[in-house]
């Protein structure tokens, strides 16, 4: 479903904007054969986040990335896992307000370039 923009979920008798997690990143999408949305929420906010596989949940340790050459804005930390690979952890809900700060700032822009193109003279129009 599209809603103003962007997509909208069905959800609980109301709608939750969309996010896919390779736009957050400015990523090409590799879809599966199925796609999953993640709810995640603050407060009042909630909103679905579409992400292209689910590998399943684990309890970790995060270690917070404290390298101000690696800050990266919507990342939380990272962790190890079992078998020794590194996995970087999302602070989701700091990726999505950047996002719809972003979506909101289109928005305005688009609004204000169309107010523009309409109240424009043409001097072949009279």
């Amino acid at each position: 479903q599209e809603g103003e923009g962007g997509e909208l979920l069905p959800y609980r008798g109301g709608s939750l904007p969309l996010w896919r997690l390779n736009e957050l990143f400015q990523l090409p999408s590799h879809p599966g054969p199925l796609t999953f949305a993640l709810v995640v929420g603050e407060g009042s906010f909630r909103a679905g986040l579409i992400i292209d596989r689910l590998h399943g949940q684990r309890e970790i340790v995060v270690r917070p990335v404290n390298d101000p050459l690696v800050s990266v804005p919507g990342l939380m930390g990272a962790t190890d896992l079992g078998d020794g690979r590194a996995v970087l952890i999302l602070d989701v809900l700091t990726l999505l307000r950047s996002a719809r700060l972003r979506r909101n700032r289109r928005q305005v822009s688009f609004t204000q370039e169309s107010k523009d193109v309409e109240g424009e003279t043409h001097p072949d129009r009279g």
